[in-house]
């Protein structure tokens, strides 16, 4: 486990939330706090936002059916996750808008309108590409035709404009790209290159090696992907199909309370 990185909780699924504190930055300076379910979700980007920026943050993830999620749930300001706090906002939810408030805050936006409606653009195609849901997760027994020409159009996006698809200056358009494309990638490894979209692929593996990146992809705090999340055939069969991860169980940290 990284040295910034700490747990508490546990994670039997009956009793608690597990939280992992995160502080790059020390222990002094403030911190953001995130709440999901314990998968990625909704809740990756918005963590790999906070890594990417080096910021301080708390991840607290809840079991759907534990107690702490039930007792949670009606203090929630709309009722459901992600939700997100710091010292400018409380209980702000819908994960685009967390997304947003977390790139204005870290420079992530862009700079000028135009770049600005670039990134936006790039942040909402990457969320709704065929066949996949919501940037996170892949339906593999459909025809994916209209998916790579949906891609082969996004990647004419970072091509397009000098205000995404910069390595050395990542977005949130950027690193919401990046979170659908790595999903690929570990769900089916070598889909994008065999698909025609080498450099969609390229651009993955540069981002993958940026070094907060690299490290919180390398790290026990990102949770394994489901087979929800990876489209594996027969999910919906699966009960609890959020938990069933794909490549494994849970990273035995969410097991040891700090």
């Amino acid at each position: 486990m990284s040295k910034h990185t700490t747990i508490s909780g546990n994670a039997d699924g009956t009793s608690t939330s597990v939280t992992l504190q995160h502080r790059p930055q020390g222990a002094d300076a403030p911190a953001a706090t995130l709440e999901y379910f314990v998968l990625r979700g909704l809740g990756e980007l918005p963590r790999v936002l906070l890594e990417h920026a080096g910021a301080n943050y708390d991840s607290v993830f809840h079991w759907s059916n534990d107690v702490s999620w039930r007792a949670r749930r009606p203090t929630a300001a709309l009722g459901y996750m992600p939700i997100y706090a710091d010292e400018d906002v409380q209980e702000l939810a819908e994960s685009a808008a967390i997304c947003r408030h977390i790139g204005r805050k870290h420079g992530l936006c862009g700079e000028g309108l135009a770049a600005q409606a670039a990134v936006d653009q790039l942040f909402e195609a990457s969320r709704c590409v065929p066949l996949t849901s919501g940037g996170w997760r892949v339906e593999w027994q459909e025809d994916m035709g209209r998916c790579v020409s949906f891609l082969t159009k996004i990647a004419a996006l970072l091509e397009a404009s000098p205000a995404v698809g910069n390595v050395a200056e990542l977005t949130i358009g950027d690193l919401s790209l990046w979170v659908l494309l790595q999903t690929f990638e570990e769900a089916r490894a070598g889909w994008l290159a065999t698909n025609g979209l080498a450099s969609l692929e390229a651009f993955r593996a540069a981002v993958s090696a940026t070094p907060n990146i690299a490290a919180y992809v390398g790290s026990e705090r990102r949770v394994p992907i489901t087979i929800k999340e990876k489209g594996e055939p027969g999910w919906q069969d699966v009960k609890p199909t959020a938990y069933a991860f794909a490549d494994g169980a849970l990273s035995a940290a969410f097991d040891d309370a700090a």
